[in-house]
């Protein structure tokens, strides 16, 4: 899902007003805007409450949310009913599952996955785990860290050449940044793959950072749902694509695979690196692109581990970035503690954290 535009409501307004982008006046009893489907400013999920709009992506809508006791902010997504189906929900929550569990450090962890009313809200946080029998209102809702960085923000950095220079004089460079971030988003890739598992929509707004250095992969078992846009979907899910599109909406669930992961992650690359190096830093690594999106997925790279390592061995073994400045970060950033813990132990620490949220299931 897209997190590249924030979206604020207007300063000073009392009336009630969605968080789209623009935000339009709503009736006190309404909870989610009829005309752009985006949440009521200052709804209240559970224990959380819903301060802006992250973004609008080909599924659903991203929000910021804190937590209304710790004031630690968190990632709430919304896929609207009509995009998916019980059955395919179902299994896209099952992937949730077994994604998070894996705990690798470049997975976006999704800490609940219900089914979520906006008439449920007056008993509770609205979360459900069975299907309802009228499912006309009803959102695939997901819970998970809010990571406040974009790719857009790993570029801009890169561009700044005192940035540049201070890589250099930390013993860094630009290119081994940018091979260290490539090869984090590879290894999230490999992890799930071995688990047969397909992320199906790697775009630019599922790739977060916490750092320049720290990045994630956001939605698995989620981006699936819909197929990507231009350039990232593979020639040979066109079919299944469009299937979906008129209605047969596991066709391209069913399709994905990690062929097309291995397209997908290399257009990304063809993407990023001419915005990010010079020409002659990024030119050796063509033709191993060239061969990950070859249209036929027999001729592309058995494995996208394989395709990591011959982008690191044309680059040398890239130095460790010293030099990765923080974004802003909320206090619950310690994410990497978080993810060590058991699995268990990650669901201990969340019940505590949130004390009556929305249910882990």
């Amino acid at each position: 899902m897209e997190h590249n535009m924030q979206y604020e409501p207007q300063a000073g307004s009392k009336a009630l007003f969605c968080l789209g982008h623009p935000s339009h006046a709503l009736q006190p009893e309404e909870v989610v805007c009829r005309v752009c489907d985006a949440l009521a400013a200052h709804t209240t999920l559970g224990i959380y409450e819903v301060q802006k709009l992250l973004g609008i992506g080909r599924s659903g809508h991203a929000y910021q949310a804190i937590h209304q006791r710790s004031g630690q902010p968190v990632a709430i997504k919304l896929f609207p009913a009509f995009m998916a189906n019980p059955e395919l929900w179902e299994a896209a929550r099952r992937e949730v599952r077994v994604t998070t569990a894996l705990r690798h450090s470049s997975i976006l962890s999704v800490f609940s996955c219900s089914t979520w009313s906006p008439e449920q809200l007056d008993g509770g946080s609205g979360a459900h785990y069975e299907w309802p029998s009228d499912s006309t209102s009803m959102y695939l809702l997901t819970l998970c860290q809010y990571i406040p960085g974009t790719l857009s923000h790993f570029v801009n950095y890169l561009q700044k050449g005192e940035n540049q220079q201070a890589l250099y004089e930390h013993g860094s460079s630009p290119r081994a940044l940018v091979i260290h971030v490539l090869q984090q988003i590879g290894s999230a890739l490999a992890t799930a793959h071995a688990r047969g598992i397909a992320h199906g929509a790697l775009v630019p707004g599922n790739i977060l950072f916490s750092s320049y250095e720290r990045v994630w992969v956001a939605d698995f078992g989620l981006a699936r749902l819909q197929p990507p846009p231009a350039p990232y979907l593979p020639p040979e899910l066109y079919a299944a694509a469009q299937a979906s599109q008129q209605g047969n909406v596991q066709a391209y669930w069913k399709a994905a695979n990690p062929a097309s992961d291995q397209y997908m992650f290399a257009m990304l690359c063809q993407q990023l690196l001419p915005q990010t190096l010079q020409k002659q830093d990024y030119e050796p690594l063509l033709p191993v692109l060239n061969r990950a999106i070859h249209p036929k997925p027999e001729r592309r790279y058995p494995s996208l581990q394989l395709l990591i390592q011959d982008l690191v061995a044309l680059t040398g073994r890239p130095a460790q970035p010293q030099l990765a400045q923080q974004f802003k970060q909320p206090r619950w950033d310690h994410i990497d503690v978080f993810q060590r813990l058991p699995v268990h132990r990650q669901a201990r620490a969340l019940i505590w954290l949130t004390h009556g949220a929305i249910a882990i299931h």
